[in-house]
């Protein structure tokens, strides 16, 4: 089961569906550690945190899923949104916009803002 990402997915909702949060989490890293370009073990290893209440948890395992997936605009979306929603302070939310720049990865269309209100100027 370690290279069938299908499976693992598969194994995933099944821990859900019997609410079996613990052994959730557990697989979820599995599966993400195993199988680092999957999306989707990223989506729920950090929605199993979250649940949980594990800022720093979910803000680690952001960090592993931005370093095996550099450009995944939706992580550095997700990411910048939980950074928003836990208050994050602006000089926080400037250097993840600037990291994303800096691999490539544009968030104005992502996030549906202009160019110049990424960069913080007023519109």
């Amino acid at each position: 089961m370690p290279n069938n990402t299908e499976l693992g997915l598969r194994l995933l909702h099944h821990e859900w569906q019997d609410g079996n949060i613990e052994h959730l989490k557990f697989q979820a890293r599995m599966l993400s550690s195993s199988i680092p370009k999957c999306l989707a073990s990223w989506k729920i290893a950090i929605a199993v945190e979250r649940e949980l209440k594990e800022p720093s948890e979910v803000r680690n395992l952001y960090r592993q899923a931005l370093q095996s997936l550099p450009l995944c605009a939706t992580i550095w979306k997700d990411c910048l949104l939980f950074e928003a929603a836990e208050g994050g302070k602006t000089d926080r939310l400037r250097k993840l916009v600037d990291k994303a720049r800096e691999v490539g990865v544009s968030l104005s269309e992502t996030l549906n803002l202009g160019p110049g209100r990424v960069q913080g100027e007023d519109s």
